[in-house]
């Protein structure tokens, strides 16, 4: 082969070895901006959560004037009704917590929430899991307001 045409290969071979480390240095951006977004959007979402109450996910089936009280671990929780009885209906009773809802609300909602919304509390809770959603999503948007509207001492 002569050595013009060699030259040509090797021109060619550095276009190509050019060409795919651009190609790898734009996935590595987009994937860096990718990263990025959901980073920032599980922030937001977990401070959201920090401030939202369990209220409307114990007062399932047009039940009313629930309050739940939550021990400082964050595990325990207990639900009253409005003439302060224990509440042990299989929809509204307390659940165990295996994170706090507010000092670790990602992992609360990854294997509390989300569970209780897949699966329901007991055996006998006859709520469906898009009610139980809704139920949460109420609970979302309260924490939401309550989180942006906070006011700084």
């Amino acid at each position: 082969m002569s050595e013009t045409g060699n030259n040509t290969q090797e021109q060619d071979k550095k276009k190509s070895s050019l060409k795919k480390k651009k190609r790898i240095k734009r996935v590595l951006i987009i994937l860096s901006c990718i990263i990025g977004v959901v980073s920032i959007f599980l922030l937001i979402f977990g401070w959201i959560l920090s401030h939202t109450s369990e209220i409307a996910q114990h007062n399932m089936n047009a039940i009313t004037g629930n309050v739940v009280y939550l021990h400082k671990d964050g595990h325990q929780e207990a639900v009253y009704d409005s003439s302060v009885n224990l509440v042990t209906d299989d929809e509204n009773q307390a659940s165990y917590n295996y994170y706090h809802p507010h000092e670790q609300p990602l992992r609360h909602f990854l294997c509390d929430t989300l569970p209780w919304i897949l699966w329901e509390n007991t055996e006998k809770d006859s709520t469906l899991p898009s009610e139980r959603f809704s139920a949460w999503w109420t609970n979302v948007r309260y924490g939401a307001k309550k989180a942006f509207s906070k006011k700084e001492k």
